[in-house]
């Protein structure tokens, strides 16, 4: 029962620091945005998820990993997310036109809906990888 409770405190923490980078990224994300290229923005901040993920996949290969790290990856991965974001969808308009504005609309949300699925995906793949290490 005590390590229940561990896993959904840890969880409630990776929850906040989430949280924090997504306050963190809408304060500075409008302005941050506005006085730069947004095409710039949105290459940099996909270029900072994958500065990220690769921390994560170094701190995963390591014997004693440190959860420190984990909040700090997730902090940064919301922080990011909140900058991309509206720069992305700032920029669908000027990409597509108005005569193709409801095809963009329709492609970004199946990105959504595709990216939901593959987090419950990959959500049933850690929990059956977690039982046959039982």
């Amino acid at each position: 029962m005590r390590c229940a409770f561990a896993v959904r405190d840890a969880v409630g923490l990776l929850g906040l620091s989430g949280l924090v980078g997504s306050v963190a990224g809408a304060f500075v994300g409008g302005s941050f945005i506005d006085a730069r290229d947004r095409r710039s923005v949105i290459v940099w901040t996909q270029v900072g998820h994958v500065l990220v993920a690769g921390v994560l996949v170094a701190s995963a290969l390591v014997p004693e990993p440190s959860i420190a790290v984990l909040h700090l990856a997730n902090a940064l991965t919301w922080l990011l997310a909140a900058i991309n974001m509206p720069a992305r969808q700032a920029s669908v308009p000027r990409l597509v036109g108005d005569e193709l504005m409801p095809q963009a609309v329709a492609l970004s949300q199946m990105q959504f809906q595709v990216t939901g699925i593959l987090v419950v995906v990959g959500a049933v793949i850690a929990y059956q990888a977690s039982e046959a290490r039982r």
